[in-house]
């Protein structure tokens, strides 16, 4: 069973996300410097255990998933568009177990708008939001060496320090972490999900 935070962490969780956007330089992280950056990002992590708060951003959806029913159908829906669409960018952000923030990263991700599946409407809002396309394609990471890289560290799996995975409604963002993870399709049911996710995220909580 996966340990659930008490009331009072979650709120440092909540706490911790906005004192690290608010207090620390981002890391951009691009093909050329993923060496280095994801260096700091495991010496950021390795004083204590720490709260890793992350998030994905996506190009949109290629079926729609229910605002209600099961489950298991949502999770069809979810399987659907992770197997088929590419991740644009993983943001982290770490604090430790008292809120402190200790360093946020922006690894973004190759994605050719030309080739790659998207929604118009999304790649519209990323592009508004600030996500610069035509870098993406030419210096982005390739997701499957994010991937490779991450299974490969102690930022997941169970051990002593094992970190906190959190996101805010993240449904999506595990949905995409795991299948970096795996460098797979991910499981055929919600159940085969949970159990990948317990692996590799055995400390998670979303704030929602």
């Amino acid at each position: 069973m996966t340990p659930t935070p008490s009331i009072g962490l979650g709120r440092c969780l909540a706490a911790s996300l906005l004192a690290s956007a608010a207090d620390c330089d981002v890391h951009d992280v691009w093909a050329w410097n993923f060496d280095v950056e994801f260096a700091s990002l495991l010496v950021a992590c390795s004083a204590s255990s720490v709260i890793l708060a992350f998030d994905v951003e996506f190009p949109g959806f290629i079926r729609q998933e229910p605002r209600t029913g099961p489950r298991a159908v949502r999770y069809q829906v979810l399987r659907e568009n992770v197997d088929t669409l590419r991740p644009i960018q993983l943001g982290v952000a770490i604090a430790n177990l008292d809120g402190k923030p200790l360093g946020v990263w922006s690894f973004n991700l190759h994605f050719d708008e030309c080739v790659d599946l998207h929604s118009a409407k999304s790649i519209a809002f990323l592009r508004q939001a600030g996500v610069d396309f035509p870098r993406h394609k030419a210096e982005g990471i390739e997701a499957s060496v994010l991937g490779e890289r991450l299974a490969a560290s102690d930022l997941v799996g169970w051990h002593a320090r094992a970190p906190w995975w959190v996101t805010f409604a993240g449904f999506y963002d595990f949905g995409y972490l795991l299948r970096m993870l795996t460098r797979e399709k991910l499981p055929q049911n919600s159940g085969g999900f949970d159990n990948s996710l317990a692996h590799f995220c055995p400390r998670r909580y979303e704030l929602r």
